[in-house]
């Protein structure tokens, strides 16, 4: 049920501004399903031609509010009957107007009954609209009572435009407005706050399609995706516990958004029928009044252009396999959903270019690299260029710039591999190219072998004469241990001063080599 609460009215000397703001539904009637009444005695009104009808009445035992029951049963009916035609069933509603001013804070509000249909979502007990209910053939398991009540607070009478069909005024509520949305409820966009609970007890066939969406919930039934392009937010995304509500504030749907204004009317369209025929309602059609095809025929199949799934071609069992929306007698593929066509692909298989190279990526194969559609040589992704010209592709050649090598080599690119002395190191790593024997110059240089003939340690090229030494092993009194042993110091020209210990490589007539 939609209350809608007065938040501000304001005076001003054009008129009056305000908006008004809608609380949680209340006074909801459930009837469980083992106290539904037999269901022979829950005759339908009406034969199959009859469709939904509708039937107001009030509760003004007084008469106090007589003189606006005329407009407002005038009103109310247009209201119901807009919803009426989009409803698939026989069924006689009745509809109860009471006037309650209550604390003041709400304008309008309604409550519709609910049955329990004997099913369970997880542990809670599923409830559905008696409206629903009726005009699926089920029975009216209500006898005579109203299936659905509004209360209006007759102390905001005032501020009703009560001219429909003509616009309504820019500086009043439109009340034809305010009546559509409150049967929105009344036939099925209802929640039942025992579902947002933990355990929940029971649920409305409307909450079934509410998953998480943000910081709230939206409907994401089927029909409701489909008529918004995506799932719907409901109110509590930005009002807590508000469930049964919508949270488009402008274009299509707002016509379930909790907050109304002043000159503003909305009609039924394709999101609320969605909504409704998600929670249960069959329904006939989903275009709204003045929408292309809402009253012609094409292939005169008895169902108008805007609910016709083939609406050129007769098919009056409107049977669609893949459930795509384009019945089977015009679906190229009745079998594959994502197709109404064969196209190029054929079906099972989207026409889809993904790297938009103007190939389908059926016929690509490289339907990701825009700059190929044959993987070549090189594959995906890589070009087949040679740009250095030497016959080998880049994408195998090491040194794609240089036409003299694949291979990058000791030398790397752009340097050749030439080993001027064959000793096996090419040029480029070997510091001595003209000298077989040696690869770095070492102490002597290129041209001549860091060798020790007399293994005394030195290297030959840095002594002058390699093989004129003897050791010496001098000792405390001064004599060596070689037959050329001499007293320390004795028949030697010293150059160099020295301790006459230890072990002495000595030059044999001019100078001390080392210690």
């Amino acid at each position: 049920m939609r209350t809608i609460r007065v938040v501000s009215i304001l005076s001003a000397a054009m008129g009056l501004c305000h908006f008004a703001q809608a609380s949680q539904p209340g006074n909801i009637t459930l009837i469980p399903f083992d106290q539904l009444p037999d269901p022979a005695s829950q005759a339908v009104p009406g034969s199959s031609e009859s469709g939904v009808t509708f039937t107001i009445t009030f509760d003004d035992p007084s008469g106090t509010y007589a003189s606006y029951q005329e407009d407002l049963e005038f009103i109310l009916l247009a209201a119901a009957n807009e919803w009426g035609q989009y409803f698939d069933g026989d069924a006689s509603i009745e509809i109860e107007v009471s006037f309650d001013n209550g604390d003041g804070e709400y304008l309008m509000s309604a409550g519709p009954i609910l049955v329990g249909t004997g099913d369970y979502y997880g542990s809670a007990a599923v409830y559905q609209a008696g409206t629903i209910w009726e005009i699926r053939g089920k029975g009216d398991p209500n006898g005579v009572s109203p299936d659905g009540e509004i209360v209006i607070a007759p102390m905001y009478l005032s501020y009703y435009y009560m001219g429909y069909p003509s616009d309504p005024a820019v500086n009043l509520y439109d009340i034809y407005d305010t009546f559509l949305h409150e049967l929105g409820h009344i036939f099925g966009i209802i929640s039942l706050d025992a579902y947002f609970s933990d355990p929940a007890t029971y649920l409305s066939t409307y909450d079934m399609n509410a998953e998480v969406y943000g910081s709230g919930h939206a409907q994401a039934g089927d029909a409701a995706v489909e008529a918004y392009n995506g799932p719907i937010p409901m109110a509590d995304t930005f009002r807590p516990g508000d469930y049964s509500h919508v949270a488009m504030s402008s274009g299509a749907g707002s016509l379930m958004y909790p907050i109304a204004d002043f000159g503003v009317r909305h009609s039924v369209g394709e999101i609320e029928i969605g909504i409704l025929s998600d929670a249960g309602m069959p329904v006939k059609s989903v275009c709204a009044p003045g929408s292309e095809g809402y009253d012609t025929d094409s292939d005169g199949d008895g169902i108008n252009d805007c609910a016709d799934n083939c609406p050129n071609t007769s098919n009056d069992d409107q049977t669609d396999t893949d459930n795509d929306g384009a019945g089977d007698v015009c679906d190229d593929c009745p079998n594959d959903s994502g197709k109404t066509e064969y196209g190029d692909c054929g079906c099972g298989t989207a026409d889809s270019d993904s790297d938009g190279d103007g190939v389908n990526d059926c016929d690509d194969g490289c339907p990701n690299d825009a700059d190929k559609t044959d993987p070549g040589l090189c594959g995906c992704g890589k070009e087949d260029v040679d740009t250095d010209g030497d016959g080998t592709l880049d994408c195998d050649d090491e040194c794609p710039y240089d036409e003299e090598k694949t291979v990058a080599g000791e030398c790397g690119c752009d340097a050749d591999e030439t080993d001027s002395d064959s000793d096996g190191y090419p040029d480029c790593v070997d510091e001595c190219p003209d000298d077989s024997g040696k690869t770095e110059e070492g102490i002597c240089g290129c041209g001549t072998a860091d060798t020790d003939v007399d293994n005394n340690g030195i290297i030959d090229c840095v002594q002058n004469d390699p093989i004129d030494y003897l050791t010496l092993d001098a000792n405390s009194n001064g004599t060596g241990s070689g037959a050329a042993a001499a007293p320390c110091g004795a028949g030697i020209i010293t150059m160099v001063p020295f301790m006459c210990t230890g072990l002495m490589l000595v030059r044999r007539s001019r100078q001390y080599i080392g210690l």
